[in-house]
């Protein structure tokens, strides 16, 4: 009987180690044709012309892959570079009223801690964002409206961050004439 044991223990190693060696070998091929350039894999990346000119709203909707939200661009100084004309349109600004404006001075002081806290961690982490906010934009009027963003970064060809998108979705509810009872609660107080 001890030779039935001892000839199954040597074949449950060769079979072991027929799998590592297999294994082994598969990974190595599969590796050696993937060839990556992780710089290459980072989104959002724009050449050096791109980040100069304003470029058209088309370009920057296909670059984030967003065709429906209002749309801002920023430096990361926070300028406004470009912003979608229907978010000018519906706020009553002019492209000159807002380009080369810094964009916190559209959100309302006591929401602004919030939306700063959200664009640097963009910065320090290098990754998108979702769901920022709520918090307040203000129209030319000086009414305030609610929106919640998704913020993203974009890069140079050298991998740095030069520009940040940023998408605003309208998350208010007809408020009638200032009722701010209807604010989410962390706004509410405010």
């Amino acid at each position: 009987m001890p030779t039935f044991v001892l000839k199954q223990k040597y074949i449950f190693i060769a079979v072991c180690s027929a799998l590592v060696v297999l294994s082994t070998g598969l990974f190595m091929i599969s590796e050696s044709k993937l060839d990556l350039n992780h710089g290459d894999l980072k989104a959002n990346i724009l050449s050096e012309e791109q980040i100069d000119i304003v470029q058209s709203e088309d370009f920057y909707r296909k670059l984030i892959e967003n065709h429906e939200d209002d749309l801002f661009i920023l430096k990361t100084d926070s300028l406004i570079h470009f912003s979608s004309e229907s978010w000018r349109n519906d706020f009553g600004y002019s492209t000159e009223e807002v380009n080369n404006v810094n964009f916190f001075t559209f959100i309302h002081p006591k929401d602004l801690p919030y939306f700063v806290n959200s664009m640097l961690s963009v910065m320090q982490h290098d990754e998108k964002v979702d769901n920022v906010g709520p918090f307040r934009i203000k129209e030319k009027e000086g009414r305030y409206r609610l929106y919640m963003g998704t913020v993203w970064p974009l890069h140079n060809q050298e991998g740095e961050i030069v520009e940040i998108a940023l998408t605003l979705r309208d998350v208010s509810v007809p408020l009638g004439d200032g009722d701010i009872s209807l604010l989410p609660t962390a706004l509410a107080a405010n």
